[in-house]
């Protein structure tokens, strides 16, 4: 039984560190979009800005 043991610790080890793997490459693309929305966000005020800025209102 020894070795079906270990065979499900690895199981259980792989099952773990590909949810690990899944919830970074999860919070990676979350982070991504969030910095380009905000840059985005960012980019619009300071657009608008220099609109605002340049016509003189």
């Amino acid at each position: 039984w020894l070795f079906t043991l270990v065979e499900y610790w690895l199981f259980t080890l792989v099952k773990y560190w590909l949810w690990l793997f899944t919830l970074v490459k999860y919070w990676l693309w979350l982070f991504t979009m969030v910095e380009y929305w905000l840059f985005t966000l960012v980019e619009y005020w300071l657009w608008l800005f220099t609109l605002v800025k340049y016509y003189g209102y």
